[in-house]
């Protein structure tokens, strides 16, 4: 995930971080990633082309959030990167 948020950074103007200000150790960004593995309430989602990340999105879960946002991240995964969330689901 590190290597992927450098590469997209330095590719958009519409992040909040370039690819050289991207500066998570493996550590914070494992610990990053544990909190949504074990959380009921939040999501992640990453596409890949075999061994290679694609895509990714996160949702966390707040008094405000808004179900709306939740479905159309559903939607552009399916449709972008043709995600087939039922095998996904299905398969932890």
């Amino acid at each position: 995930m590190i290597i992927y948020n450098k590469k997209v950074g330095g590719e958009t103007d519409f992040l909040s971080y370039g690819s050289d200000t991207f500066n998570i150790s493996e550590e914070k960004e494992g610990k990053f990633i544990s909190r949504f593995q074990n959380s009921k309430k939040d999501l992640m989602l990453v596409a890949s082309d075999g061994e290679k990340i694609v895509a990714n999105a996160s949702v966390k879960h707040s008094k405000t959030a808004n179900i709306t946002m939740l479905i159309l991240w559903f939607c552009i995964f399916k449709r972008v990167f043709s995600v087939d969330f039922t095998q996904t689901l299905r398969k932890k």
